[in-house]
């Protein structure tokens, strides 16, 4: 299934993919995330501790995510000026979100 997802990703379609524990979820956005190029992957988790775990990994792979937590409004950020910077290494290659901000 991993592959399948991962394949989908890379051909730009839009995936949703609902996995238990323990089946690898993580791969299916993290390779994708890091291989692809003016794109930013929205991931929505429900435990903090995870999100924070995810985000220390990826952050000491050098890959740049932002966790949106609870107190921000999502409304309040301004997504279209977080993107629109002409040096791609700088954007955000992964959010994570909290299922009640969506």
């Amino acid at each position: 299934m991993q592959q399948e997802i991962i394949n989908a990703y890379l051909m730009n379609r839009d995936i949703f993919a609902c996995m238990p524990t323990g089946s690898g979820k993580s791969l299916c956005y993290q390779i994708p995330a890091i291989l692809s190029e003016n794109t930013v992957t929205i991931v929505v988790m429900p435990l903090i501790s995870l999100i924070l775990d995810q985000a220390k990994f990826l952050t000491g792979l050098g890959v740049k995510v932002l966790f949106l937590e609870s107190g921000i409004n999502p409304r309040n950020i301004d997504i279209d000026n977080m993107f629109q910077n002409d040096n791609s290494q700088d954007n955000f290659k992964i959010i994570f979100i909290l299922p009640l901000q969506v």
